[in-house]
């Protein structure tokens, strides 16, 4: 078991998450803009 990151971007950062473990991924996103806006890259 890992020990939790905690990891900041701002919004005009582009930015990505990979699992690069053997183990199921498990993250909480929080947004704090009352629109959430994805643009894949």
């Amino acid at each position: 078991m890992h020990a939790a990151r905690t990891l900041i971007v701002p919004a005009t950062v582009a930015h990505a998450f990979v699992n690069s473990g053997e183990t199921r991924l498990k993250q909480v996103d929080i947004h704090l803009s009352p629109k959430f806006i994805t643009e894949w890259l």
